[in-house]
Formats: structure tokens, sequence, C-alpha cells
């Protein structure tokens, strides 16, 4: 069994673990490195998460796919309180220091992946969507989010409560609890095991993320995702209907217009926070998705 999500995840001496990685541009990672294939597998996390969203599946997947697996704080998280950029800026980092990658995006991550994969194709050699958007493309919805998205950050803005960090974490405590028991993650959410992880990160920079890369300045890269001709997995959860019919229209086009490599998995019973309420689905299906990826591009095929 992939273990699950909690603040006590075992460590095993069987398995590397994840080493903390920086670059002075203030991108910040954990990865787990393997002397195999030398590929890349890079992993980005949903709002309010951090590179430890991933750790747990780090050692494990590298030993699968005998490759490089790379965990990435985004902007703003984690360890990357202050680096605030956008989708474009972020994007050209990731290709500045990993290159060509296969990449797994959750949420708000796979909003990022989509948009690399938009940006620079040419770099990725698959990409996993999980509970995915690819931007609003009706204007006027899109307005409606931004709006939506700007009521969040000054909630956000308003946890902060200067020169009193007991306070700022009670209200910051008050909006995860909030985020987190939306009825987009289901009944449980993504539950109370999470929350001492989520407020390592501060509201402020939270605040911030949403108004640069928030669903509602998205530009949309429908067609783009449309017309990858990497492998594309989307991955979405039986009960989160809206971003079942997303990847069903993706794969339905993608699938109709170019027969590019695509594959939809709705995963059983879960919700939005499909690798938390189902990890041994979610992680199988992105391993053997991905190998799959690598042998097709091995030489001897």
């Amino acid at each position: 069994m992939l273990p699950r999500h909690n603040n006590d995840v075992p460590d095993s001496t069987n398995q590397a673990q994840p080493k903390k990685n920086s670059n002075p541009s203030g991108l910040t990672w954990s990865a787990v490195e393997s002397a195999g294939s030398g590929e890349t597998i890079l992993l980005l996390h949903g709002f309010s998460q951090g590179g430890w969203f991933w750790e747990p599946y780090l050692a494990q997947m590298s030993e699968l796919l005998k490759a490089n697996v790379v965990a990435v704080d985004l902007p703003g998280h984690g360890r990357s309180p202050d680096l605030l950029v956008d989708a474009p800026t972020f994007s050209e980092l990731l290709n500045e220091q990993f290159g060509p990658i296969h990449i797994v995006g959750y949420s708000m991550g796979a909003r990022l992946a989509m948009i690399h994969a938009a940006i620079h194709p040419e770099s990725v050699k698959s990409l996993v969507s999980i509970s995915g958007h690819p931007g609003i493309r009706d204007e006027q919805e899109r307005r409606a989010r931004v709006q939506s998205d700007a009521k969040i950050s000054e909630r956000l803005r308003r946890c902060e409560v200067v020169g009193n960090p007991q306070d700022t974490k009670l209200r910051f405590t008050e909006f995860l609890r909030w985020w987190i028991s939306q009825p987009i993650f289901g009944q449980i959410g993504e539950g109370e095991s999470q929350l001492d992880l989520r407020l390592t990160n501060t509201p402020i920079s939270l605040a911030r993320v949403l108004e640069l890369f928030g669903t509602g300045v998205q530009v949309p890269v429908w067609d783009e995702i449309s017309q990858l001709s990497s492998p594309l997995l989307y991955m979405a959860g039986e009960m989160d209907i809206k971003y079942v019919a997303i990847g069903t229209e993706l794969a339905t086009i993608r699938l109709k217009n170019s027969n590019y490599p695509t594959l939809l998995e709705v995963v059983p019973s879960t919700f939005h926070s499909v690798v938390s309420q189902a990890p041994d689905h979610a992680i199988r299906t992105t391993v053997r998705f991905i190998h799959q990826a690598i042998a097709a591009r091995s030489p001897s095929n």
C-alpha cells in the first residue's frame, strides 16, 4: 500500500529520503534521484499545500520508474513564500531548471502543468492533469471568477494581524478549515491531518497567489492542450462532475482531431482531492501511464 497523508508518515530504511534543493531564483523542491532511466518526473501540488503533498510518494515512484522524481513548491507556497511570480514566469523557471520532463499536477498544480505544456510543449514528454482546469473560456464567467478570487484573497489578507502571530494563526486556521471543507472536496474534505502542514504557508503569500495565477486570471489553454502531441492522462474523481466533464471534453477533442495518446481516468467514489482520497489508485495509474510514455519514447520502439 502507498502511504496516506498524515503528520507522521513513517520513514522507511529501505527507501531514499527526499533531498531539499533550491536555486538562486527562489525555486525550491524536494527530490529523490535515480541512476536509472535519466528521466525526470515533476510533481506540482494544489493551492495552500506544498511540496510535502507529494513527498510520501517520491521514493516509490522513483523506484518504480527508475527516474528522478521532484516535488516543487509552487510560487508563494512552502519554502518559496517570496517567489511571487505569474504562471508564464513560473513556467520559464521550471524549464530553465529541469528541461524536458514528465509533469504531473493536482488542482492548481495541474493548471500550472497545463500552462507549462502550452508554453513549452517541446519540454513536456508526458502530462498528467489531476482535477485540472485548462482555463475558463467564457469572458463573463472569467470576470466573475476574478471577483470571487479577489474576495478570497481579501479574506486571506484579513488573517494577518500585524504584531500578533497567535491571532494570525487562529484566523489562518479558520480560513484553511473553511477551504478544505468546501463541497468540491467531499464530506471528509482533505482532512485535518494536513492542516499543520498548510499552516507553514502564509496568508499574505497565498493572497498574492490568487491574484497572480488564480483560475480567473488564467489564459485558457484548451487549444494548446488539445493539440499537444505528448501523451495526456486526465484524472478526475467520479463525484467531481465538473472536472469529469472537462476531462471528457479534452479527451474527445484530442482523440477526434489528432488521435494523440490520451487517457481519461475517472476514479470511483472520490471527489476533487483524488490523490488524498484514493492514493493507491492515483499514484499507480500515474506511474503506469508515465512508464508507458517512457517506453514509447525508447529507441527500441
